[in-house]
């Protein structure tokens, strides 16, 4: 069960350590900025309980107007900086959007991008060096990644079904995907849409940039988890990685507008730039270098 601690349960749960660490540029602008973000960060820090946190627990909420923390901020907040300044912090965020079904552990959230996960687990271990963490989030992945694709992967593009990383609002789609009878929510275009629906896992047909991006980035990173795990390396996860990225290059690359798509469907795809998965591209060095720089290039 979820739930929001109350003001009276606050001392159930340990202070907020904040950083020592400080930023001196030289540059008021941006050392202000520096304090902006810190002061951001702290104040989004509150105790909550849920997944596989025991009891009230710092956390990381997704923002102001929030009351839980979503995988994907609790992902990118850890690998962006936030596990390095606030490790326990996101080590409590990153436990409490895990479940437990039976014997297994896996990934919680909004399904499509829930494997982001992945990337922030990985980087709070790079922050921490704890290596019970990663045996946990090697479990985690590892089943995870088996239940999507059972549930979503596509095996006649050799991609995964979903929508976008971040785009759980219809603004973020052109109008084919805004049919939902008045929601704004991504999730109730497949009961708007029955007809045109996948027939496996949630239903949603489109593939994404920037989801396939980052289900590429969790099967390479079971390698590496493995191996400092000291864990037997399956040689399936690679050869899995490296058929996705062949995918994404084949369905996404346009050469004739040296880009790459939004997502992909049979219902038209869309040519236009997605920047989280322009962003996941480059982050995880999908691109060749003859295209790079051609990118860039028609994107400014």
């Amino acid at each position: 069960m979820t739930f929001f601690v109350s003001d009276e349960a606050v001392d159930q749960s340990r202070a907020v350590q904040l950083p020592v660490t400080g930023f001196r540029s030289g540059d008021p602008v941006l050392d202000k900025a520096f304090r902006i973000a810190i002061g951001d960060i702290v104040g989004n820090i509150v105790p909550f309980k849920d997944g596989l946190l025991e009891q009230p627990s710092q956390t990381l909420i997704a923002g102001l107007d929030y009351s839980t923390p979503w995988t994907r901020d609790t992902a990118i907040n850890t690998w962006n900086g936030a596990g390095l300044l606030f490790p326990q912090v996101t080590y409590n965020t990153l436990l409490s959007v895990l479940k437990r079904e039976g014997e297994e552990v896996l990934i919680d959230g909004q399904y499509w991008d829930a494997i982001s996960w992945t990337v922030g687990a990985w980087y709070h271990y790079l922050w921490t060096g704890d290596k019970a963490f990663l045996s946990l989030a090697f479990e985690a992945v590892r089943n995870s990644l088996a239940y999507f694709e059972a549930t979503e992967f596509d095996g006649d593009l050799k991609l995964f079904r979903g929508p976008a990383c971040y785009g759980d609002g219809v603004a973020a789609y052109p109008d084919f995907y805004a049919r939902t009878n008045g929601s704004s929510s991504i999730l109730d275009w497949v009961t708007a849409n029955p007809d045109q629906a996948a027939s496996t896992g949630f239903g949603i047909p489109m593939h994404a940039l920037s989801t396939n991006c980052l289900y590429y980035a969790a099967y390479h990173l079971l390698n590496s988890m493995a191996s400092e795990l000291e864990c037997p390396i399956d040689p399936v996860w690679e050869q899995k990685a490296q058929a996705l990225k062949a995918a994404i290059q084949k369905h996404f690359w346009n050469a004739e507008t040296g880009s790459y798509r939004y997502y992909v469907d049979d219902f038209g795809s869309s040519e236009h730039q997605e920047g989280m998965g322009m962003l996941l591209c480059s982050f995880l060095a999908l691109r060749m270098l003859s295209r790079r720089a051609r990118s860039y290039s028609s994107s400014m």
